[in-house]
């Protein structure tokens, strides 16, 4: 019994002590994102699927922090060499696109984090040219402005239907 009313005080202490954490004054508040970070971020996220489309690794992986995680389906790929090695060079190789481009795109963030929501139509021929096709994908980005001053993804996420 008294075991477990000092886990409980200890979680009490832990969740007490990080409300007041997040009760910044407002003047010590995280400020939105400029229209300049917005835009540079639309970039990014452009510049992937650009670069995908165009098949140049090296541009492609330019856009990712190095401890990048991506969800696709039921695949999860971590850090760059993963991504490169195990999902972009083979899908690269398998796939032509022919249409891939962002509709209805939401950017929401604070200072140096963002995530991006956003539809994206996919049409593509696979390695054996049978074409595939769908305006229903969903995908969505974490970003973190790096050191540079640039913004990298560190998190992607990726949906659509099983047809694809």
């Amino acid at each position: 019994m008294k075991h477990r009313f000092a886990c409980m005080m200890l979680v009490g202490l832990a969740l007490a002590f990080l409300a007041a954490g997040c009760q910044q004054p407002k003047s010590e508040q995280a400020s939105a994102l400029s229209a300049e970070d917005t835009a540079a971020i639309g970039k990014t996220i452009d510049s992937t699927i650009e670069t995908f489309i165009a098949k140049d690794i090296d541009k492609f992986m330019a856009n990712f922090s190095p401890n990048v995680v991506n969800m696709e389906y039921e695949r999860c790929y971590r850090g760059l060499d993963e991504l490169r090695d195990k999902h972009a060079k083979p899908e690269m190789a398998d796939l032509t696109m022919t249409t891939y481009k962002a509709s209805d795109r939401h950017i929401h963030g604070r200072s140096e984090f963002a995530y991006v929501s956003e539809r994206e139509i996919v049409d593509f021929k696979d390695k054996d040219g049978k074409s595939h096709s769908s305006d229903s994908c969903w995908a969505s980005y974490v970003l973190e402005k790096a050191p540079d001053g640039k913004w990298k993804i560190v998190q992607m996420h990726f949906s659509g239907p099983s047809t694809l």
